[in-house]
Parts: structure tokens; sequence; C-alpha cells
């Protein structure tokens, strides 16, 4: 049996499963060179939208074909679109290539609001745990398709996405069983009031931004360019320069009349609200704020004074969210009661917090998706498919990652 995962979302990629096992997995943008989040997806809704065609694009064919000229079911992923006809147009292009190159398939999924469970498939069915809890978390990811017009029409058309999930994991079907989910509303809506909506113990909705979203709300603060996908690795890594100026006045200065002094450095970014911790809707302006009180040059062109205020900032962005990370692990514990942990979802590509959790947790054997990004959900997504058609038990955990053509 093949079966072909492709992920249409950030980090387009595809992944290639025969019998269970990859043998083939890429992301587009070591095929094309280019370093943009949505690919060259971005292209088809355009050309729809300007002349009415759907482009032809997947940059995959040829090594698929190597492999197979008929597949079994194509599974696709997306973190889903604002309109969800954008992404059945990329759906459109890539089935239109798949004919095109006389590729056949039977049957094509696509369910919208999976990405989540793609994650954490990704990650548990790579670790060779036996079972395990997963903990998932990103800038955003599906948007909430049962309650979004039950609840929130009256703000706008698909205001919640999911932002923090837990789940079990076994090999037993069902092999995903939520136990939590929180979904943010991080788009633009038409009242400034917060909001908080516990509608039970696993279900968390709220008007606040995830541990993701705020290092792309640091990225805006420091006027980074995200059109390549790659600043909030770029504010993880300005978080090491913290006091690390050979001039100790400078250090000293940063610590007692910044650090010390004003609060969206010495204050929490999070705060409980009946039971959860969520986070402080006014970060954003508030750093905003603080830049513009105190004329901080953010063109990083370092080391000036204030490129450390700069890393300062970030470093406090890297502590709160480690707090955050660290609440959500022990919820997860408390939760299922597993001490086997996989961790997925973009905010898992920080490594330097990602080390600091087994040191928090002793007790805790994690496994890090090496894919956590939504690359590695076109896997997930296949996988999930393929346990859940075959009800199989086998174990086909990573060796190493690299999936490319053999």
């Amino acid at each position: 049996m093949y079966i072909l995962g492709v992920n249409i979302s950030h980090d387009p990629s595809a992944c290639l499963l025969e019998d269970g096992k990859i043998i083939y997995y890429s992301e587009d943008e070591r095929l094309t060179g280019l370093k943009k989040p949505d690919g060259e997806y971005d292209d088809i809704i355009e050309e729809f939208y300007t002349n009415g065609n759907v482009k032809s694009i997947f940059t995959h064919i040829d090594t698929i074909k190597k492999y197979t000229s008929s597949v079994d079911y194509v599974i696709f992923s997306s973190f889903g679109r604002h309109d969800i006809n954008d992404d059945n147009l990329i759906i459109r292009g890539i089935t239109q290539k798949l004919q095109e190159a006389n590729i056949q398939f039977k049957t094509l999924l696509f369910f919208e609001d999976k990405h989540h469970i793609y994650h954490a498939a990704n990650a548990f069915y790579a670790s060779g745990f036996e079972d395990a809890a997963a903990l998932v978390m990103d800038g955003g990811g599906a948007y909430d398709v049962k309650y979004r017009e039950e609840h929130t029409s009256q703000y706008c058309k698909f205001p919640f996405r999911e932002v923090e999930s837990i789940y079990t994991c076994t090999y037993d079907f069902p092999s995903f069983n939520r136990k939590y989910q929180h979904f943010s509303m991080l788009d633009e809506i038409d009242t400034d009031e917060p909001m908080f909506w516990k509608r039970s113990k696993q279900e968390i909705y709220s008007r606040t931004s995830s541990c993701g979203d705020l290092y792309s709300i640091m990225a805006q603060a420091l006027d980074m360019d995200e059109s390549t996908g790659t600043a909030a690795g770029k504010v993880m890594g300005l978080s090491g320069h913290r006091m690390t100026s050979n001039n100790m006045r400078d250090n000293i200065n940063i610590l007692n009349n910044y650090e010390k002094q004003y609060s969206i450095l010495n204050t929490s970014w999070f705060h409980e609200k009946d039971g959860e911790w969520v986070s402080d809707l006014n970060i954003g302006p508030r750093l905003e704020q603080f830049i513009n009180d105190h004329d901080v040059d953010t063109s990083l062109k370092g080391p000036t004074f204030d490129f450390y205020i700069c890393a300062s900032l970030a470093h406090k962005l890297q502590v709160e969210t480690f707090k955050q990370t660290c609440r959500l692990i022990q919820k997860t514990i408390d939760l299922t009661g597993k001490k086997q942990i996989v961790l997925s979802g973009g905010y898992f590509m920080n490594c330097v917090n990602n080390y600091k959790y087994t040191k928090e947790f002793p007790e805790v054997e994690f496994f890090v998706d090496p894919m956590p990004h939504d690359a590695g959900t076109a896997i997930g997504a296949a996988k999930y498919l393929w346990y859940g058609l075959t009800k199989s038990k086998e174990k086909y955990p990573f060796k190493d990652v690299y999936f490319g053509p053999s």
C-alpha cells in the first residue's frame, strides 16, 4: 500500500509511505531553493484570483515516479487558511500535477481539523515508545471547525485556532485520545474585549497569544523580516546575547536600569485565570511602547547598547515561554499519568528550552520530534492514515532523519 502525505501549510513537504515505511520525504525548499513559509503554493492562489486558473505545482513528482505510478491514498495536511477554498485550490493544483504525470491515485483525503493530531502522530510513531503522552504547541494550528459558528460568529468568520494540545498515544485503535486543547483567537476581531471561555475542563478558548505566537510578536516588535519563516529562530538566537557585552557598564546598566525597573522585563507575561495560565493580551503593545519610549534601535547591527537591550527582551521571552511550557508539561503528566512524553509543533524547534525541560523533569523521558514544524505533518498524516487503516502495531521508529531518494 502506498500512501502519499502532502503538507500544504507552512514549510510545504511530502512523504511517501510503502506499507507503513517511509521511502521518501523532503521539504519543498530543499528542491526549489526558495526559503519562504508557504513555498510556491501561494502562487496557485494568486493565479486563481488573478486569472481564474489553477496552476499545477508539485515539486516532488519526479522522485515519486521513481517509486510508483499508482498511489492508494493521498492525504493532505494544512494549518487551515482563512478561506477553506484556498486550501482546496492548492489541493486541486497538486492533484492536477499528479494526473499530468500519470500518477494514479484511488482516494484523496483532507481533514481540516487534524493539524495537531498529525504533529502528535509524527512524534509518537518516530519515538518508538509503546505508549506515551503528546504535547503539541505551535503559533496556531487548525481552526476549530466544530464550534467556530456555535459561539463566535458574532466576532469573525473563523476565530479560534488550536495552539496547545495534549493527547495520549498508543498503537491500540483509536490511537490518539485528546485530553486537553486550548484554542486561541489569533485573528482580527471586531471587539477589544478580553475573551476567556472554559467550555469544559479540557477545552479552553481565549483571546491570548500562544508561546509560538509570542515569538512572532517579538519578531515584529524587533522589525525582523518574517518572509523567510526564520524570524522566530533569530529571536531565540538573540536571547543568548543577554549580558554578553564586553562593556560591563552596559550590562550593569541594562540589569539595574532596565530589567529591574520596567514591567515588560520584570513581571510575568502569563497569569492564572480559572485554573488555566494564559498570556497577557497586551504584550505586543507593551513591547512597542517600551521600544518607542526608549528609542531602541532594532536594526540589531551590534554590538551596541540597543542590541543588548533587544537581547534582554528576547531572553525574557525565552524565560516566560519556558515557564509556561513547564506548566503544560506538568499538566500533561497530571492528565495522562505518562512519564514518556513526545513534544511536537513549531514551538519545539526551540532547542535551547528543549534541553532545559530534561533538567526540570528528570523523571520524564522526552522525545522531541526532529521535524516539529509543519513540514513533519506530511509524515504524521500519512502515518496516522496507515495505522488507522491497517490497525498495525508494528513500529518504525526513526533511526535517522534522512529520508531522501535512495
